[in-house]
């Protein structure tokens, strides 16, 4: 086998593998559903963002661009550039994936790019914020909608976005300081 044989191999028995983790019932089912329409998960990170300013950030809302920013750049790179370019196929063809390829996953790229600026920004509550993002791209295995290393490439290419914006951040404050 070639390289890039073995590494589709893997991919697809790491896929495998967390596909069959958690058993396909109807209340895991229903939860994994609720994490995954497309713009669900972008949705619930905006809850959590609106909460945020209505209770806790009162004083300090410099997180606010810098949060607005990360998804709008992960969006861009993952949906618009990425899966063009790859144009990977999706593992199944089930009506609760969206159309788009595979290749990365956006709903890991944007929820990582999310909880990685948060967590910047709120560091007592980093834990809950990549555990959520963590179970959106689980999420995305559970239900079909993607391979293990598209998820993998979206987490990453969201905690890089996020490590960016908030080095812009330190670089901006640092510089109008």
């Amino acid at each position: 086998m070639s390289l890039i044989q073995n590494i589709f191999y893997l991919d697809k028995t790491l896929t495998d593998f967390l596909y069959n983790l958690i058993p396909h019932s109807p209340p895991f089912t229903i939860f994994f559903e609720a994490l995954a329409p497309t713009g669900v998960a972008t949705f619930l990170w905006i809850v959590i963002f609106a909460a945020l300013i209505i209770f806790e950030e009162k004083r300090n809302k410099k997180f606010l661009p810098y949060f607005a920013a990360s998804l709008v750049i992960a969006f861009v790179f993952s949906d618009i550039i990425f899966k063009p370019l790859f144009a990977r196929p999706r593992p199944t063809e089930s009506p609760l994936c969206p159309k788009s390829y595979s290749f990365p996953s956006g709903h890991a790229t944007l929820s990582f790019a999310a909880a990685s600026t948060l967590a910047f920004f709120d560091r007592r509550r980093k834990l809950y914020y990549y555990s959520f993002a963590t179970l959106i791209a689980y999420s995305r295995i559970y239900l079909g909608c993607h391979f293990f290393f598209d998820v993998l490439a979206g987490g990453a290419l969201g905690l890089v976005i996020g490590k960016v914006v908030f080095w812009y951040n330190l670089r901006y404050e640092t510089k109008n300081s």
